[in-house]
This record gives C-alpha cells, structure tokens and sequence, in this order.
C-alpha cells in the first residue's frame, strides 16, 4: 500500500466516525423532541431539566399545539 492509499483510509475512517457522532447526535435530539411531546400530550407538565432542554422544549409546544388542534376537532364532533 502506498502512503498515498493510507492517507486515504486515515481519511474515510475519519469521515465514518465523525458521520457516526453527527448520527448519535442527532438520535438524542430527536429523542428529547419525542420527550418534549409525549410530555405535553400525555403526561401533561413539562420537566424543569433535560439533557437536551432546547430540543426537548421544541417538542413540547409541538406537543402542545397538536393538543390545541386535537381539542379543536373533538369540539367539531
């Protein structure tokens, strides 16, 4: 292998951990939206601390306008 070729897997190999850190990242994201939500439909108060508090508030009030538009269509019924 030419130090050329090996440049280029240090390179890849790189790439794939740090593609693999954005992944995790963005699962915990995505894990305090869902969080946010299900905390706003279901449980009805939001939490004082999360790991991911911005993200987690985000799906909070997601949450809570889905609940806005749920009530709304109920009321139609």
């Amino acid at each position: 292998m030419t130090q050329r070729d090996e440049g280029h897997n240090y390179r890849d190999s790189k790439n794939k951990a740090m593609e693999y850190e954005r992944k995790q990242a963005r699962e915990k994201e995505l894990s305090a939206f869902k969080d946010g939500v299900a905390d706003a439909l279901l449980e009805g108060y939001k939490s004082e601390w999360h790991e991911n508090l911005y993200y987690y508030k985000q799906g909070y009030d997601f949450g809570l306008k889905m609940y806005d538009e749920l009530k709304k269509i109920n009321e139609v019924e």
